[in-house]
């Protein structure tokens, strides 16, 4: 995932949506280790299930993309791409663009990159998941502007989301594992775990 944006495919995709997975930058604030920025794996299986069901997916890795840019934050830095850049590098097709937010001292620039995107992608489903996501799924739903919220591990739950986005008879209530937005009643919706 070292690439700044891989276009993945395996055989044909199943249907039209078009999906890009976005690494932001890491927030250091305090060093726990010499690796404490390391591959975004959950972004990789979470690629690799889409590709998996038949579909493709553009992956952004704002960190590897420009790991020797720095911008403070807090008491530390961010390293990645500047948030205006990673929002111009999203394809302009994307219907549905998925996030990650690992740590909770990432969430208050991860919150500022998802109101960019919105901006820019006013129609587009925005998910969002990662430990953060999954320990404070109302929490972040109350506090960004992101409609989807993944609980735990995504692989599954994430084809699960694309099949009932692309099959307007289907409900999101009907996906385990989630919280969600419902625009229309005006209401955050926590699905069972």
């Amino acid at each position: 995932m070292a690439s700044i944006s891989s276009d993945l495919t395996h055989g044909s995709t199943k249907s039209p949506t078009k999906v890009c997975l976005v690494r932001p930058p890491a927030a250091e604030v305090l060093r726990f280790a010499t690796t404490s920025i390391s591959a975004p794996l959950g972004l990789a299986y979470i690629a690799s299930a889409i590709i998996a069901s038949g579909r493709a997916v553009k992956v952004l890795d704002a960190v590897a993309s420009d790991p020797h840019h720095k911008t403070k934050y807090f008491k530390g830095y961010l390293v990645g791409m500047e948030f205006a850049e990673i929002v111009r590098r999203i394809p302009e097709d994307s219907q549905v663009i998925g996030l990650s937010c690992i740590f909770t001292h990432e969430w208050p620039c991860v919150t500022v990159l998802i109101r960019l995107i919105r901006e820019r992608f006013p129609e587009a489903t925005l998910i969002i998941g990662g430990e953060h996501v999954s320990s404070m799924p109302e929490f972040c739903a109350f506090t960004s502007e992101a409609d989807i919220f993944v609980c735990g591990e995504g692989e599954e739950t994430i084809v699960e989301v694309l099949d009932v986005l692309e099959d307007p008879t289907r409900d999101l209530r009907q996906v385990a594992g989630i919280v969600f937005v419902d625009k229309l009643n005006k209401e955050v919706v926590k699905n069972p775990r």
